[in-house]
């Protein structure tokens, strides 16, 4: 497993920014999952909406409908919705916050901000799977237990998936396009979860 995730991350490094960005949306539009979920807990309509706003211009610079986002603004409203989870007794707060950083990273990138979205989305990810894991598995589990569980392999797969399909070599507007209804339709999180709605 070590072997496959270290391959894994050295195969996103070489991404250029443009299959970084298409894999770090695509990871994004999973954990946007949980904060659907969450957001739609406290009725939070606003927070829904600029959440979408935010992922569909992402979605458009990836398929080149747009070049660039108004990151200035789109950031500074995303930081009003982001909850504190040293306050908030939800444990979903914890995704949230991380779904938060993954936005941010992407918006950064079509910025060129951010040289490798993927890598730090994709960690971003992991980590928030382990935590889950460690605060629902009822016991204290290991790194390598935690990496071994159904939900983190399954992640790992999805990943390799994704890397797979960027590294096509005839990647056209239409397969992006396919790609992100396949994500969107899929609806379901990094951590297994369905939004239902």
């Amino acid at each position: 497993m070590t072997a496959q995730k270290l391959n894994t991350f050295a195969r996103l490094r070489e991404l250029d920014l443009a299959k970084s960005l298409l894999i770090a949306t695509a990871l994004t539009q999973r954990m946007a999952v949980n904060a659907v979920l969450y957001f739609s807990s406290t009725k939070n309509s606003d927070a829904l909406s600029h959440i979408d706003k935010v992922l569909d211009g992402l979605w458009d610079v990836c398929l080149k409908r747009r070049k660039k986002l108004n990151a200035e603004s789109l950031l500074d409203k995303l930081e009003t919705f982001i909850p504190d989870p040293e306050k908030d007794d939800n444990i979903a707060s914890f995704s949230v916050v991380d779904f938060c950083v993954a936005l941010s990273t992407c918006v950064y990138a079509t910025q060129k901000e951010e040289d490798n979205p993927a890598v730090v989305v994709a960690k971003l990810s992991q980590g928030d799977i382990e935590r889950f894991l460690r605060i629902t598995g009822g016991r204290d589990m290991s790194t390598q237990e935690l990496r071994e569980t159904p939900l983190f392999t399954y992640e790992i797969d999805i990943v390799e998936s994704f890397l797979a399909f960027v590294e096509s070599d005839d990647l056209a507007i239409e397969d992006i396009a396919d790609f992100r209804a396949f994500i969107v339709d899929q609806d379901l999180s990094n951590l297994g979860l369905a939004s239902d709605i």
